[in-house]
């Protein structure tokens, strides 16, 4: 068994204030820059920030797995992550918002780590898993970059 990791970055041309205030609301700004991949957001909790509770899907090789998520904030304003509540999960995704271009532009990084299966299938977690999200989360990259470049028109 070992760990499985995703990292994907890129720089969104918005202050960190407004990336994360976007981002961390669950109820309009979040599910408007979710690939296609992913299901609606249903909120059971909340809805912006710590403690929001909220289920969705992910659909991948034609099957729809289920996303039950809580969102917590280590770092208010510059780090919130998403934990699985499902107890045979310990994915966890990490949004980590850091100042670039003097506060005009936000470095945003979207990383994922979960504990990956023992024996082959572990194996094969590892082959598939990371450069799959890692497209998912460079096209969620690509749509917070086309929002916040239609927002400054």
């Amino acid at each position: 068994m070992g760990t499985i990791y995703i990292e994907a970055s890129e720089l969104i041309p918005a202050s960190v204030e407004k990336v994360y205030a976007f981002m961390i609301d669950y109820q309009a700004g979040h599910p408007t820059i979710l690939p296609r991949q992913f299901g609606p957001i249903v909120i059971e909790k909340g809805g912006i920030g710590a403690g929001t509770i909220f289920r969705s899907s992910f659909k991948t090789f034609g099957r729809e797995l289920p996303i039950h998520m809580e969102v917590s904030e280590p770092e208010p304003g510059r780090v919130f992550i998403e934990k699985s509540l499902d107890a045979t999960s310990s994915l966890q995704t990490f949004f980590i918002f850091e100042p670039a271009s003097k506060g005009n532009a936000t470095q945003l990084t979207i990383s994922t780590e979960q504990e990956g299966h023992a024996g082959p299938l572990g194996w094969l977690e590892k082959k598939v898993i990371p450069p799959l999200l890692k497209r998912v989360y460079q096209q969620e990259l690509k749509l917070i970059v086309d929002t916040f470049k239609a927002q400054q028109l």
